[in-house]
C-alpha cells in the first residue's frame, strides 16, 4: 500500500529496478487498495500469469487477506506481525528471510 514515490525510493534503494522493470504497482496504480485483490491481481496480470501461480510475500494482515482473495499463495514475514497472527488470517509464516528460498521451491 505504497505510494508510488514511496516504491519508487524502496526499490532503488534495494537495486531492484531492473528486476521489477514495469511491474511495480502502488495502492496509486489500482482501483482498490489492500485488502482489495486488486494490486496482486495487476501484478499476475503484468507478468502474464494466473494469480494461482502467484506467492505474494507479505507482513501484515491487510496483506494477507489481500493476497489470499486475488487466489494467490501468501507467505507471512513474521517480523513486525507475529507468527500466529499471520497463520489465522490464512498466511503459511515464516521468520527469517534466508527461508524464503526453500519455502518457494528454489
Amino acid at each position: 500500500n505504497s505510494s508510488r514515490r514511496e516504491l519508487a525510493a524502496k526499490i532503488a534503494r534495494l537495486g531492484l529496478g531492473s528486476v521489477f522493470d514495469g511491474r511495480c504497482f502502488s495502492f496509486e496504480d489500482v482501483a482498490l487498495p489492500k485488502p482489495a485483490p486488486d494490486i496482486y491481481l495487476a501484478a499476475a496480470a503484468a507478468c502474464g500469469v494466473l494469480p494461482g501461480d502467484c506467492v505474494v510475500v507479505e507482513d501484515s494482515i491487510t496483506g494477507v487477506r489481500a493476497g489470499l482473495a486475488a487466489g494467490c499463495r501468501v507467505l507471512g514475514f513474521a517480523r513486525d506481525t507475529p507468527a500466529d497472527a499471520l497463520m489465522r488470517a490464512g498466511a503459511e509464516p515464516f521468520a527469517d528471510m534466508e527461508a524464503l528460498p526453500a519455502l518457494l521451491g528454489l
